[in-house]
């Protein structure tokens, strides 16, 4: 049985899914699976072994004019229908998207989101978690095309991402040249809510509590504080190293996601704004703390013991959908208001619970 699995664009969104993509693979383990995604979320997939195959094409493919999107589009979709895939599970709700890749097998085996419920979708329920609405999809599939019934414990559900051993010790390379010693580290996003579609500054939260919280790192738990992001976050990451009162270590930019990774894995504890490195450092296994308020912790926050949120908890939050919308106050109250000393308490919090971290 060939297997092909969609899920394109965020980068996070396919670390959300790959809870999902485990229960596919050990549901029907004689499938032969194939992920089709973008290059700017293809990094997730490196190692993972739920899949044979990972197919990627440009993310710019979907954000194209119209004729050239339709010139690659259409080359794409012989491709795929070369690899005569009797099941076909896009992980999109989009109703042109997935008309489109109906067309890539049989129409009868084809399984997404939808607004309703079928034998072949489930409603997507943005008012509940991601995963557990991908987990809903797979079980739908296992039980339509392997005719079996898949379990899966809630409380079990973890986020993936497949570290190599190169990557460890090229992340220790790093933190030694930083002349760090004994990975005595904590590592800060204050970036994020950056996609080559769309630009989210409203998830980020002061530059300013960030550096105080650098302080509170090195000044109470003898932690030297790594800044990163992606290059689009240069500038947020400077201007923390510029306001805090103690020294930071700036690799924004300087590393690609695989190593940034890499490094996460070693920290101590992660601290990032709702957006992709939230995700990733949950799924290395690192002690995580998310930054809620436009977006809400009950979407989005990792599961597991190792991930906490803070947020102001103001009745109107959250309010971001996929779309931010505007806020109904002259400024993003739950960002702007939100105290470094309340993200502190929240980062003692998680500390003090995993003590073999300290």
């Amino acid at each position: 049985m060939k297997l092909l699995v969609i899920k394109l664009h965020a980068l996070g969104d396919l670390v959300i899914h790959t809870p999902a993509f485990e229960l596919l693979r050990d549901g029907i383990p004689e499938a032969e699976i194939t992920l089709l995604t973008t290059d700017w979320a293809s990094p997730a997939a490196i190692g993972l072994p739920f899949f044979n195959h990972v197919i990627t094409v440009p993310n710019s493919l979907f954000f194209a004019d119209k004729l050239k999107a339709l010139v690659g589009l259409s080359r794409l979709l012989l491709k795929l229908r070369k690899e005569l895939f009797d099941v076909v599970v896009s992980f999109h709700k989009s109703g042109l998207l997935n008309r489109y890749f109906r067309f890539v097998g049989r129409s009868d085996r084809f399984f997404s989101y939808s607004d309703h419920d079928s034998s072949t979708t489930i409603k997507l329920d943005e008012t509940r978690h991601s995963a557990p609405n991908a987990v809903d999809l797979t079980r739908l599939v296992i039980e339509k095309v392997a005719e079996r019934n898949s379990t899966f414990d809630q409380d079990e559900l973890r986020y993936r991402w497949a570290v190599s051993a190169d990557e460890i010790s090229a992340s220790k390379s790093i933190i030694d040249s930083l002349g760090i010693v004994n990975n005595r580290i904590a590592m800060i996003f204050p970036g994020g809510g950056s996609n080559p579609s769309s630009e989210a500054p409203e998830k980020r939260w002061k530059a300013e509590g960030f550096a105080r919280v650098a302080e509170w790192l090195k000044s109470s738990e003898g932690l030297d504080t790594i800044l990163s992001g992606s290059r689009s976050d240069l500038h947020v990451c400077e201007e923390v190293a510029n306001l805090a009162k103690v020294t930071t270590f700036n690799i924004c930019g300087k590393t690609e996601i695989r190593l940034t990774a890499a490094i996460m894995a070693q920290s101590c504890i992660v601290l990032s704004n709702d957006s992709a490195p939230l995700h990733i450092s949950a799924a290395v296994g690192a002690p995580t703390v998310g930054i809620f308020g436009p977006t809400g912790a009950k979407h989005k926050l990792p599961p597991g013991d190792h991930s906490v949120s803070v947020s102001l908890g103001l009745p109107c939050s959250p309010c971001y959908y996929g779309t931010f919308k505007g806020c109904i106050f002259e400024n993003i109250r739950c960002m702007d208001e939100l105290s470094h000393q309340q993200v502190i308490e929240a980062m003692k919090s998680l500390l003090n619970k995993l003590p073999a971290q300290r």
